[in-house]
């Protein structure tokens, strides 16, 4: 072989490895956080440092991000060291005390290219309360906005991934498709999720991530609630203290008819992250459906506290106790509330118009016809998995037949 034709195989074969590199998906990290809180008054500087400490320990106990101790403008070394691709942020904060009010001005800025990312202003009244009472609301308030699913950061590390990227960018995506109930977008998810545990079968996220799409998908048989089982227990045995992996446990049980485990392990998530607003939205939905009407209420107007978007599971609970209340045009407002049209939420919004006598609850009707052509002929088989009280569901369907829909009427319970 001449020397210059070793020299073009060498070259050939070189350029296939790269093609081949750069063809691999790109694998995410969680990002990381670089957190400063400082007083502006000298005679708050220990409110302060007890606040920081407290919110550190918020941050982590969310387990969306990597919390660091470097310095604000530095790019933290591990994000830098880890194989796969992280991002990073500096969260710069101010505490003010300012006669019965305590505040803390915040900005997040991309430590990549200094650019502010969104600032905002918390505040708390003091009046009547104790300094540790104060102090609880204010991390709670700043935890939910900047560690939640949708919270500023994790808002941005959504929409930033390319759509082909592994890792946590694929959980992410999980988690909202989770809260939005997209099932037609759960697929490609689901092979995402898998995609990364096939790479790294230590993912405690990605395992629950997986386990809570495949008890919630639209036609989630046994063999996937078999499944969703094993991956829920899995991600808590790799993560114990994962909230996720506790949520998605309480998921698959609820949906495999383990209403009491799926209720002590939703209980066991919100003793491990009481921020969570997903955790408390799906929790109360959770409790909600199997009866205990004012606790799950009462999750659900805690999840809608200090959140840019409400959970759409607490939007929905707060309209079935409303439509179970008789009040329809609350059923009716706040089912308009959620933004995407589920199912459930279809059917709502025409059952709540139909108990109204409401011109609308014909086109309403039209709408969910064309979202589930059978669902007059399968309704009582879609809303059994869900498992609500017989008489919430007989009222449903009562609203339903006054807007026009037509069902068998052998069996139908009596509506409250």
């Amino acid at each position: 072989m001449t020397a210059a034709t070793l020299g073009l195989l060498t070259v050939a074969v070189v350029a296939y490895g790269v093609a081949v590199y750069g063809s691999r998906p790109i694998t995410t990290a969680k990002p990381t956080v670089a957190v400063t809180l400082t007083a502006v008054d000298e005679g708050l500087r220990g409110e302060a440092s007890v606040t920081r400490d407290m919110l550190l320990t918020a941050l982590t106990q969310f387990q969306t991000l990597t919390v660091s101790q470097a310095q604000r403008r530095e790019r933290p070394l591990a994000s830098v060291l880890r194989p796969a691709k992280s991002n990073a942020y500096a969260i710069d904060m101010k505490y003010y005390g300012d006669g019965d009010d305590r505040s803390i001005w915040w900005q997040i800025v991309d430590t990549a290219t200094g650019d502010l990312l969104k600032s905002g202003l918390e505040s708390v009244d003091t009046s009547g309360r104790t300094a540790a009472a104060v102090r609880d609301e204010l991390v709670a308030q700043l935890a939910r906005r900047f560690a939640a699913t949708r919270g500023v950061i994790n808002n941005i590390e959504t929409h930033a991934a390319s759509e082909g990227s592994l890792g946590n960018a694929c959980v992410l995506r999980a988690e909202y498709q989770l809260d939005d109930g997209k099932a037609s977008s759960f697929a490609r998810t689901i092979d995402c999720l898998e995609r990364t545990i096939a790479a790294n079968s230590f993912d405690a996220d990605a395992t629950a991530a997986l386990s809570a799409l495949l008890a919630q998908a639209e036609a989630a048989d046994d063999s996937k609630i078999a499944r969703a089982l094993e991956l829920a227990g899995r991600a808590v045995s790799l993560a114990p203290l994962s909230d996720r992996a506790h949520v998605a446990l309480m998921l698959s049980q609820f949906y495999s008819g383990r209403v009491d485990a799926a209720i002590a392990a939703g209980n066991r998530a919100l003793a491990l992250n009481p921020n969570n607003p997903d955790a408390s939205a799906k929790l109360g939905l959770v409790l909600f459906s199997s009866g205990y009407f004012d606790a799950g209420v009462s999750l659900a107007r805690d999840a809608g506290r200090s959140v840019d978007v409400v959970p759409s599971d607490a939007v929905l609970v707060l309209a079935l106790d409303a439509y179970r209340r008789k009040d329809w045009s609350e059923a009716s407002l706040l089912s308009e509330q959620v933004s995407d049209s589920t199912f459930l939420i279809g059917v709502l919004r025409v059952a709540a118009l139909g108990q109204l006598g409401s011109d609308e609850a014909v086109q309403r009707l039209a709408e969910l016809r064309q979202l589930a052509p059978d669902f007059e002929t399968t309704f009582r088989e879609r809303m059994a998995p869900r498992r609500y009280q017989q008489v919430l569901s007989a009222a449903i369907e009562e609203g339903l037949t006054k807007a026009g829909a037509r069902f068998k009427t052998e069996g139908l319970a009596t509506a409250f």
